[in-house]
């Protein structure tokens, strides 16, 4: 019995670690996504902003009414930049942060949705790869440690007993 304990143990381990290396390998690619994605949308927003600037059909307009457009695209543009910057500025060994923290939720749910999973080609994402293998491992480890720790028998501890007399 001791044997087949020891052969499942080992496959969930090995399960549970080659999730966790596969999840982290993919931090990268979807990093490298979520960035086109959101520099596209700040060359839109800059492309925009100059149309309003200096587009003829915004020349034609009421000072007032392309005074209001102007302001909405220059807010647009910044909210563009600040979502760029976000993943974009951090060094890469603080991007799985900045990716769930920092970035525009809208702009990375989308990405999330239309993310194409790739084999992990730069440093990083080899360096991500073998720290989520690290992760899991550690993590497979505490939950076998706390499952062992609830399904063993409690030990029964002797109380020392007073003579008296």
């Amino acid at each position: 019995m001791d044997w087949l304990t020891d052969k499942l143990d080992r496959l969930f381990a090995a399960l549970w670690i080659a999730a966790f290396g596969i999840m982290a390998a993919q931090i990268e690619p979807l990093a490298t996504q979520y960035m086109a994605r959101s520099a596209a949308q700040l060359a839109k927003a800059e492309a925009h902003l100059g149309n309003v600037q200096t587009g003829l059909r915004y020349q034609t307009m009421a000072e007032v009414t392309r005074g209001e457009l102007e302001t909405v695209a220059r807010q647009t543009l910044a909210e563009a930049r600040a979502a760029h910057e976000a993943v974009a500025a951090p060094s890469p060994l603080l991007r799985p942060i900045a990716l769930w923290r920092w970035a525009d939720r809208t702009m990375r749910d989308e990405t999330m949705t239309a993310f194409v999973p790739a084999v992990p080609m730069t440093t990083w994402a080899v360096t991500y790869t073998v720290l989520g293998v690290l992760i899991g491992f550690a993590a497979y480890e505490l939950v076998k440690w706390l499952v062992v720790g609830l399904l063993r028998s409690p030990r029964r501890r002797l109380k020392k007993r007073r003579m008296i007399g």
